[in-house]
């Protein structure tokens, strides 16, 4: 953005400067400001079809693995909990073997 911003302001002042020449030089000066501009205008199509076709597609892919990561971490937070739960079952059994209500 910066570097569109400083051509469009070295169009504007070749615009200015040119008016102040005479005319072979005034109308070499303007042709230089326009071509200038149009080249700007064409680095700036570029850039947007870049964004629009790299930039976002590779914003949707990290909402997915942003996703897929919460995903990840509830499964495991899940199955350390129920490895937890069987050990102290597996502890309760151990100690009272014949009490079989208490375990369930």
């Amino acid at each position: 953005a910066k570097l569109r911003d400083r051509a469009d302001l070295l169009v504007a002042q070749l615009f200015d400067f040119s008016s102040t020449e005479d005319l072979e030089f005034q109308t070499g000066l303007k042709n230089l400001a326009e071509d200038l501009a149009m080249v700007q205008d064409y680095r700036q199509a570029q850039v947007d079809r870049l964004e629009t076709k790299v930039v976002a597609p590779l914003k949707a892919y990290g909402d997915i693995v942003k996703n897929k990561k919460m995903d990840l971490k509830k499964l495991s937070s899940d199955l350390n909990r129920e490895q937890k739960e069987l050990q102290k079952l597996e502890r309760m059994r151990q100690k009272s073997p014949g009490d079989r209500q208490g375990i369930s």
